[in-house]
């Protein structure tokens, strides 16, 4: 039988016993299963029997410990045990071959397990400190801006008017290692792919503009938020300094150039500023040919621009201000060029209008206060909800020449009323180019003598 030294030091490779007394130890722990420093007739049973149960018999098993259990306690104990296996007083027992073995294969067993968690352990400290020394990197780099969370990157690019659902969806790509952040080696690869010339960027807002469910309508809308992302000052227009600053949000090693780019792309008046109209050409993929396709575009600006304002001045609780001293003004006016001669004009406010008029007790001819449309049907050409905005009723019965006739798509190509150039401004300053004061605050409850 080949020696093999016994050794305890996981370092060193298995060898197995090379004394006497180094076998005698392997035997003797092969059976002391419960380690409680004897061998007890069952312990003694299980193993014999594993090894030749026709040898091992109960009656073979009470020959052996009447013969080898000095003290008769029932048990083997060290000794006993030694003397038995080792053949004291007699011959080595023929089964001593068979012990050793099974007690060798079980130290092997015993020592492979102790090295595998050795290997294990030292995996787990050094996952340890690679994920610390990952942790610190990670800390570092957050500090110094070179690496930025799903939360950040996604506040910065929505912040600008990109959709949520396209800046996650680029978050995404730059993540490639999936840890929820972006560091600098992905946000490079991100921008370089994705944010580097005027077409990917254009791309960007085009993706969360096209993906609106509710229609064009609700598209002009998405288009308008877009533009006062940019319109930082809420005069109007997108200044190259404006531009430069959406750019460099996207994407930090761009800027004055690509600013430059894009402006010589949607300035198409050439006035060195980006109006909305303007901005939805560029947006929308150029210029129309076609009278009828500029009515619709030219429309649904305008309905968007006045919508959102009509939102706004809700809001700050001055809507009867806008109604009055806006919507009301450029209303008179369009009537004078459509030669329309208002024979009511009763505003009805919102919310909770009457849909007949207050004054004549109906409805003819009237301007829809939300999208600043003039109707000749009975519902808003715009799916406005009239009663909740308000209306103004022009004329309460059927004139000649009225408008009536015409379709509802002509009216909702050629029926505003209102300035988009002025609309185009912010609250503020839409009320001071009307010379009316701005909305500063909400207005004063009424005192008791005042009402």
């Amino acid at each position: 039988m080949e020696e093999r030294k016994a050794c305890d030091d996981p370092e060193c490779a298995y060898e197995g016993p090379k004394t006497q007394g180094d076998e005698v130890r392997l035997m003797f722990k092969a059976f002391d299963v419960n380690r409680d420093g004897r061998v007890s007739r069952s312990e003694l049973k299980t193993l014999l029997q594993n090894l030749d149960p026709n040898t091992w018999t109960d009656d073979a098993l009470d020959k052996l410990l009447f013969g080898a259990d000095d003290n008769h306690d029932g048990d083997l104990q060290f000794t006993e045990f030694w003397s038995w296996v080792c053949g004291h007083g007699g011959k080595t027992p023929i089964v001593r071959k068979s012990i050793i073995e099974e007690a060798i294969n079980q130290d092997h067993e015993r020592y492979e397990a102790g090295q595998k968690k050795k290997e294990d352990d030292e995996k787990r400290k050094e996952m340890k400190r690679k994920l610390e020394e990952q942790q610190k990197r990670k800390l570092e780099e957050r500090e110094s801006g070179q690496r930025v969370d799903r939360n950040t990157y996604v506040g910065d690019l929505t912040s600008v008017g990109v959709s949520k659902h396209v800046a996650t969806g680029l978050f995404a790509k730059g993540d490639d290692d999936n840890d929820g952040e972006i560091d600098k080696e992905e946000l490079g690869w991100l921008n370089t792919e994705h944010v580097l010339s005027v077409p990917q960027i254009k791309d960007l807002f085009k993706q969360g503009i096209e993906a609106t469910p509710e229609g064009e309508q609700a598209m002009m809308r998405t288009m308008l938020y877009t533009f006062k992302c940019w319109d930082t000052d809420g005069d109007g227009v997108i200044t190259g300094e404006e531009l430069i600053n959406v750019i460099h949000t996207l994407n930090p090693k761009l800027g004055p150039v690509t600013a430059e780019k894009m402006m010589q792309q949607a300035d198409t008046n050439g006035d060195g500023h980006i109006d909305f109209k303007e901005f939805v050409a560029w947006m929308s993929g150029g210029n129309l040919k076609k009278k009828k396709d500029k009515e619709v575009r030219a429309a649904r600006i305008a309905a968007a621009l006045c919508q959102k304002r009509s939102e706004e001045v809700r809001e700050l609780e001055k809507q009867k201000e806008f109604v009055d001293n806006i919507l009301q003004k450029q209303c008179d006016d369009f009537c004078t060029q459509r030669k329309i001669a208002p024979t009511c004009n009763t505003i009805n406010y919102g919310p909770g209008a009457h849909r007949l008029c207050i004054t004549c007790k109906d409805r003819h001819a009237w301007l829809c206060h939300c999208c600043g449309f003039i109707n000749y049907h009975e519902d808003c050409v715009n799916d406005c909800n009239f009663t909740s905005w308000g209306w103004t009723c022009i004329t309460g019965q059927c004139k000649k020449k009225c408008g009536c006739r015409r379709k509802p798509e002509f009216w909702l190509r050629s029926g505003f009323v209102g300035d988009t150039d002025l609309l185009s401004l912010g609250v503020d300053k839409m009320f001071e180019s009307a010379g009316v004061c701005p909305p500063c605050t909400k207005p004063a409850e009424p005192t008791q003598e005042a009402a």
